[in-house]
C-alpha cells in the first residue's frame, strides 16, 4: 500500500500542477522582493526620523527655523512612506497581472481539457452501457432457438446445471426425436415449429423443454418419466397436414433418470437410450439402466478383440431364408454376421457393429462374411440344394470401396458363381447420395455386371417409391418398423398403396423382421408375400440351415 501512494505522487504533472507551481513560485518571488523593499525602505524612514529629533532637541523652542526644518523633514519621510505603498501595490499588481498572463491561458487549456475528459468519460459510459445491453442480449440469443425461442442446447445444459445445484426430487432427462411416418424422412421445419409450440403451451413450462437440434428435443423434469412421456407421444403423434400432404409424426424417446453426474452426462445418457429406441422396430421409449453400462464395457473389450477376430476367422455368417407366403416356396437366403466369440459367446451385429464401425472395419466384416457365404452356397450347390440366390449385406462404407466389383466377380468366378447367384442389398443411405459418388457407380457397375442390388429398408415414402426405377433396383425390402408395427387400418392404407405402386414399376417387395403371425398377416393383407423372420426360423450356422434344408425346407423339390 504503501509503495502503491509513493508511485501515485510521483506521477507526471499536468496542467493544473503546473498552475499551481506557477502561481506558488511568483507569490514566493513577490514576497521575497516585497521583504526586501519593505527593510531597506524602513531603515531610511526611520534613520530619518531619527535625524529629525536630534535636530529638534539641538534647537531651542524659540528657534522656528529648526522646527520647520523637522517638520519638512517628517513631511518628506511621510511622503516617502506613501510612495512606498504605492510602489509596492504597483509591484503587486504588475506581478499579478505577469502572472495571470503567463498562468492563464494554461487554465483555459486545462479546463477545456478536463471538459473534453468529461464528455469523452459520459460517451464511454454511454458506450459500456449499450455493450453491456448487446452482451446481454446475444448471450440470450446463444442460448435460445431462433425459430422457436426455446432454449438451445447450451441454453438446456446451463438450466439443468441450475437445477441439479438445488436439492429435491431426482430429475429425469427425455431427449426425443421427431420424425416422419418411417423414421427416416424428416418433417418439414414449419410443421416441427408448431408442434414444438403445442408441447410447450401442455407443459406449461414445467418441465423445462428445450431445442436439442434440428429433430431432437429435450426435457428436464422432476416428475415421474413414464407418465409424461405417454402425455408427449400422445400430442405429438397426431397426423398433421401441410402442403395438401399428410404427416404423421413419429416419436422415439430415451430418458435418464438423475445419478451423480453433471448435466452433460445427464444428457449423454439419455441420448444412448434414445440411440436404443431409434433402432428398435417396435420399441418406442428406451431408458438408461445399468444395462447401457455394462454394454459400454462389453464394447470397450470387443474394440479390443475385434482385429484378432477377423484375423482368426471369428466372423462367420448365420443363414435366414425366406420363403413366399402365397407358395411357401423359398425364394433367398440372407447371410448375415455372427461373431463367434471365446468369451461372450455367439454375438449379433447390433452388439458389435457399432464398435466395427468405430475401428474403421465395416469393409474387412463384409468382406469376410461375403467369403464364408459365397464358399457355403458352392457346397450347398454341389449337394443339388435348390438356393434361388444369396442375398449379401453391404455396408454404406463397403458399397463406397473402390474395386468393389472386380474383386467380388473375381471371387465368384475363383467359386464357380456367377452374377445372377447373389444380390447384393444396399441401404436406402446409398440412394442419397451424389450421383458423381463413389457408391452410387458401384450400385451401376453392380447392375450392369449383371448383379442385381435391393435397397433394404424402404421408408414408407411414395415420394421416393417413385424414384425407384430411376435408381434401377432389383427389388425393395421394407423397413423393418412397416412389417414389425401394430397394423393400423391407416397404417395398412400407406403399405398398400405403396405395394400397389411397387407392383405397376414392377418391382418385387419383402419384408423382414416377421416373428408373429399376426405380422404374417398384415404383410399378405397388404400385398407383401415375401417373408422372413423368426416366425420362419432363426438365422442358423451353415451345418444347421444344411440340416434344415435337408428335412424337407420349402421349395426343394422343384426350382422357384
Amino acid at each position: 500500500m504503501r509503495l502503491a501512494s509513493l508511485s501515485g505522487l510521483c506521477r507526471p504533472p499536468n496542467a493544473f500542477d503546473r498552475l499551481w507551481i506557477g502561481v506558488l513560485l511568483s507569490v514566493s518571488a513577490l514576497g521575497a522582493a516585497f521583504a526586501l523593499y519593505a527593510g531597506m525602505t524602513a531603515v531610511d524612514l526611520e534613520e530619518m526620523r531619527t535625524a529629525a529629533a536630534r535636530l529638534v532637541r539641538v534647537q531651542t523652542v524659540s528657534d522656528g527655523a529648526g522646527i520647520e526644518i523637522a517638520r519638512g523633514i517628517e513631511a518628506a519621510a511621510q511622503d516617502m512612506d506613501a510612495r512606498r505603498r504605492t510602489f509596492q501595490l504597483s509591484v503587486v499588481a504588475i506581478v499579478l497581472l505577469a502572472a495571470l498572463t503567463v498562468q492563464l491561458p494554461a487554465y483555459l487549456s486545462a479546463a477545456r481539457q478536463q471538459r473534453r475528459s468529461d464528455r469523452a468519460l459520459d460517451r464511454a459510459r454511454l458506450a459500456l452501457t449499450r455493450l453491456r445491453a448487446e452482451m446481454a442480449q446475444l448471450s440470450d440469443t446463444a442460448l435460445h432457438d431462433d425459430r422457436t425461442g426455446l432454449p438451445n442446447g447450451p441454453g438446456f445444459r446451463a438450466a439443468l446445471d441450475r437445477w441439479l445445484a438445488v436439492e429435491g426430487d431426482p430429475i429425469a432427462v427425455i431427449v426425443l426425436d421427431l420424425s416422419a411416418d418411417g423414421g427416416r424422412d424428416r418433417l418439414p421445419e414449419g410443421i416441427v415449429t408448431s408442434l414444438s409450440s403445442t408441447l410447450d403451451d401442455a407443459l406449461e413450462g414445467d418441465p423445462l423443454l428445450a431445442r436439442l437440434s434440428d429433430t431432437e428435443f429435450g426435457i428436464a423434469t422432476r416428475k415421474a418419466p413414464d407418465p409424461l412421456i405417454t402425455q408427449i407421444l400422445t400430442i405429438l403423434e397426431q397426423p398433421v397436414v401441410a402442403d395438401r400432404t399428410t404427416y404423421r409424426p413419429r416419436v422415439r424417446a430415451g430418458y435418464a433418470v438423475q445419478r451423480p453426474c453433471d448435466s452433460t452426462d445427464l444428457i449423454t445418457a439419455a441420448r444412448k437410450a434414445l440411440q436404443q429406441a431409434r433402432s428398435h422396430p417396435s420399441r418406442h421409449v428406451v431408458a438408461y439402466c445399468d444395462d447401457f453400462r455394462a454394454t459400454e464395457t462389453t464394447s470397450a473389450q470387443l474394440l479390443r478383440d475385434l482385429p484378432d477376430a477377423l484375423f482368426d476367422g471369428q466372423i462367420t455368417a448365420a443363414f435366414q431364408p425366406q420363403i413366399c407366403l402365397s407358395t411357401g416356396r423359398l425364394t433367398a437366403v440372407e447371410a448375415l454376421a455372427r461373431w463367434q466369440h471365446p468369451a461372450l459367446g455367439e454375438l449379433e451385429p447390433r452388439t458389435f457393429f457399432p464398435t466395427v464401425r468405430r475401428a474403421g472395419l465395416t469393409y474387412d466384416l463384409d468382406r469376410q462374411v461375403w467369403s464364408h457365404a459365397l464358399r457355403q452356397l458352392t457346397d450347398w450347390r454341389a449337394q443339388d440344394f435348390n438356393i434361388p440366390h444369396l442375398a449379401l449385406n453391404a455396408s454404406l462404407e463397403t458399397i463406397s470401396c473402390s474395386g468393389l466389383l472386380t474383386r467380388l466377380l473375381a471371387q465368384l468366378s475363383g467359386l464357380g458363381l456367377s452374377a445372377s447367384d447373389i444380390v447384393v442389398e444396399v441401404p436406402e443411405q446409398v440412394f442419397g447420395t451424389t450421383d458423381g459418388s463413389e457408391a452410387a457407380l458401384n450400385v451401376e457397375r453392380l447392375m450392369a455386371a449383371g448383379i442385381r442390388v435391393e435397397l433394404d429398408g424402404l421408408s414408407p415414402n411414395l415420394t421416393s417409391v417413385a424414384n425407384l426405377p430411376e435408381r434401377g433396383v432389383s427389388g425393395v425390402k421394407l423397413d423393418q418398423a412397416l412389417s414389425c408395427a401394430t397394423p393400423t387400418p391407416g397404417r395398412a392404407r400407406s403399405i398398400r398403396a405403396m405395394m400397389t405402386l411397387l407392383d405397376e414399376l414392377e418391382i418385387p417387395a419383402s419384408a423382414k423382421g416377421i416373428e408373429t403371425d399376426q405380422q404374417s398377416r398384415h404383410m399378405a393383407d397388404v400385398g407383401c408375400v415375401r417373408v422372413q423372420g423368426n416366425l420362419i426360423t432363426a438365422p442358423m450356422d451353415a451345418q444347421s440351415f444344411r440340416r434344415w434344408i435337408a428335412d424337407g425346407a420349402p421349395g426343394q423339390s422343384s426350382a422357384v
